[in-house]
């Protein structure tokens, strides 16, 4: 059954938080409090109090930066390319997938900054940056992808903002806000065809900066000569996992936003099976650069990189290799394969 205008406006627009919502902040607001207090231990006893030395520089930075990264790539994955493929059935999912994006490459960035011994210093890497370092394509590939990730996550609200202007005319204040966001959209022909226009350029514009950007990321690991980092395989192999990550950031957050705000007539059971399968393509092609990434080094047989096999099967962490590799891919993908 078609919903009315009226209905559908209700049930999308932005809703008071409730009980656990604020709960949720609150918890959050500690999480935050505990965090600035670590970092103005590190900012005043200088980044010896990390635990990180020379041969381990990065730790958990790095890790988290990869991370975040590699969850904001889900941007260009379904806004981008399923978009322009002319797949509909995720025109609802666009919209998580740029907030998941947007917010993913904002904490990435703060990490390598909260990273930097000295912050304050930042400035002299636009001033002084030296363009045959990787970590100077990084600043400029993650500074355009943010760029184009807002203009994406923003362009498209234009008529919402509109239509809330309307909606909440009781609320002067709340209204003249939405009016202002909505930057005058009256929705006539030539706005119309400027708007379609310009998601289009930026959905073509993100693709190559997000492939850029994860592997930029990954050449600041192969361009050394460390064992397990030196391969000629990292970029693709960094961009299969992170679109095996943002594809399970975006069926997570599809879950919590369908049940906390009972958007189960919009976000279906469809959308599930789809992503589902969508995943596990993902998975089976990340797999398949794993076996590459570990079978090449092994028949080499050089003497570095086989203790460094050797440390990741069967070492004292090896636990967590397999964690990784049968908790996050192979269970996940036969799981989804053979559902009921």
């Amino acid at each position: 059954m078609m919903k009315s205008y009226e209905q559908l406006t209700n049930d999308l627009a932005p809703k008071k938080f409730g009980l656990y919502g604020k709960l949720w902040i609150g918890f959050l607001s500690v999480i935050i409090l505990g965090a600035v207090y670590a970092y103005y231990l590190q900012f005043t006893r200088g980044l010896e109090i990390t635990g990180m030395r020379d041969y381990s520089l990065w730790g958990i930075y790095i890790s988290n930066f990869v991370f975040f990264v590699a969850i904001s790539l889900v941007g260009s994955l379904v806004t981008a390319i399923l978009r322009l493929s002319g797949v509909t059935w995720a025109t609802p999912l666009t919209r998580i997938s740029e907030i998941i994006a947007v917010a993913a490459i904002i904490m990435g960035g703060l990490t390598i900054i909260i990273d930097m011994g000295r912050p304050d210093r930042i400035y002299n890497l636009f001033l002084h940056g030296r363009l045959q370092s990787p970590i100077v394509w990084d600043v400029i590939v993650v500074t355009t992808y943010l760029t184009i990730s807002l203009l994406l996550l923003f362009y498209p609200l234009l008529p919402d903002f509109h239509i809330l202007s309307k909606k909440f005319k009781a609320n002067v204040k709340l209204s003249k806000i939405y009016a202002k966001l909505s930057l005058n959209w009256t929705g006539d022909a030539a706005q119309t065809s400027i708007y379609k226009w310009s998601i289009s350029t930026l959905s073509v514009l993100i693709i190559p900066v997000a492939f850029g950007i994860h592997t930029v990321t990954a050449w600041l690991f192969a361009a050394t000569y460390r064992p397990g980092w030196d391969s000629s395989n990292f970029g693709p192999y960094f961009i299969a996992g992170a679109f095996v990550a943002g594809a399970g950031g975006v069926i997570a957050l599809m879950y919590i936003l369908r049940r906390t705000h009972h958007l189960e007539e919009y976000i279906t059971d469809f959308h599930f099976d789809k992503m589902g399968k969508l995943l596990v393509l993902l998975i089976l092609v990340y797999i398949y650069f794993n076996v590459n990434e570990y079978l090449v080094p092994a028949l080499k047989t050089t003497e570095k990189e086989v203790g460094h096999l050797k440390a990741l099967f069967y070492g004292e962490e090896a636990w967590l290799f397999y964690t990784v590799i049968l908790g996050g891919l192979v269970f996940p993908a036969i799981a989804l394969l053979f559902k009921g």
